[in-house]
C-alpha cells in the first residue's frame, strides 16, 4: 500500500506540474497580489505575491504571526525524513515571516508542513491560490471573462484545468481505497 500511495502522490504531483506549466503560460511574467485561503485558522495568510516567471509560478507567502519556523511543501509526515535544504525558511520582513516557494497550480489545494517553533513539530496545512482574485492585467489576452485556457474556480467552466486535474486525483484516490479494502 505504501508503495501505491507514493506512485499515486508522483503522479498527483505531476499533473500539478503540467498544470501549473499550462496556467503559467497563460500569464505575463511579473508578480502579482493574490488571494490565499489555509484550511487552518492558525496559519493565516495575509498577503501572497505570486511571481510568475519562465512557466514557474512562485508564491511569497506573508503570515499573521512569527509562529513557524520553517515550512516544507509537502506533508508533515514527509517532512520527518526529508534534509534541511528541503526546507523553506522564512524572511523577516517588518516583522512579519515571508516564506517564498514553487507552487504546482492554482485553484488546486497545495499541502506544506509547518514547524511549530514552540511546540518544536510539524502540523500539515493546505493552502489555495486562487486564480480568480489575479487582475485582468496578469493574464495574457487581458480579459478574465475571456480566458480560454486559463483555470478558474468555477466547476462548470469546461476550459478548466482544475476539473481535469480534481478529477485524476480523485480517481486515483479511489483507487488507493480499494486496494486498501481488497488487502484486508
Amino acid at each position: 500500500m505504501k508503495k501505491f500511495m507514493a506512485i499515486t502522490t508522483c503522479a498527483v504531483c505531476a499533473i500539478s506540474a503540467i498544470s501549473a506549466a499550462a496556467f503559467a503560460a497563460e500569464l505575463n511574467d511579473g508578480t502579482y497580489s493574490i488571494t490565499v485561503e489555509s484550511d487552518n485558522k492558525m496559519f493565516k495568510v495575509t498577503d501572497c505575491k505570486l511571481t510568475v516567471k519562465d512557466g514557474k509560478l512562485t508564491a511569497a507567502v506573508t503570515l499573521s504571526g512569527t509562529g513557524y519556523g520553517k515550512l516544507f511543501v509537502g506533508t508533515a509526515e514527509q517532512a520527518l525524513t526529508a534534509t534541511e535544504a528541503d526546507f523553506i525558511p522564512f524572511e523577516d520582513v517588518d516583522g512579519k515571516y515571508v516564506y517564498t516557494f514553487e507552487i504546482p497550480a492554482l485553484d488546486a489545494p497545495v499541502q506544506v508542513a509547518a514547524w511549530s517553533t514552540k511546540k518544536s513539530e510539524w502540523y500539515d496545512r493546505t493552502l489555495t491560490f486562487s486564480s480568480a482574485s489575479l487582475p485582468a492585467e496578469a493574464l495574457k489576452n487581458g480579459n478574465s471573462d475571456a480566458a480560454s485556457d486559463v483555470p478558474s474556480d468555477s466547476k462548470d467552466n469546461p476550459n478548466s484545468g482544475v476539473g481535469t486535474f480534481a478529477f485524476t486525483s480523485a480517481v486515483l484516490a479511489g483507487a488507493a481505497v480499494v486496494l486498501s479494502r481488497k488487502r484486508k
